[in-house]
């Protein structure tokens, strides 16, 4: 089992464990319903900010901040946020 599955693994039993559909994390979430199932497969490739704000409703976004933080310094997730906001534009010219 890879990463992925394990997360989607994890992010299904919290999401059962408050009693919520897929559809009502979707909602709660602001992401798509596909989004919410990919992520519980661990397939697809969502964008940080979908998977932050899966967590953020299943109360579980600081303990990912912190275990992915091994200096143990303050990152707002908004600036996590923000990341997966920015992207780098290609040129014709540049490929």
């Amino acid at each position: 089992m890879d990463l992925a599955q394990k997360l989607g693994m994890y992010i299904r039993q919290q999401r059962v464990g408050r009693s919520l559909t897929q559809d009502d994390l979707a909602f709660a979430a602001s992401v798509s319903i596909d989004t919410v199932r990919k992520l519980e497969k661990g397939t697809g490739t969502p964008k940080i900010s979908s998977l932050l704000s899966v967590l953020d409703v299943l109360g579980a976004s600081e303990d990912l901040v912190e275990s992915i933080n091994p200096l143990n310094k303050q990152i707002p997730l908004n600036s996590l946020r923000e990341l997966d906001r920015r992207r780098v534009r290609r040129r014709k010219g540049d490929l």
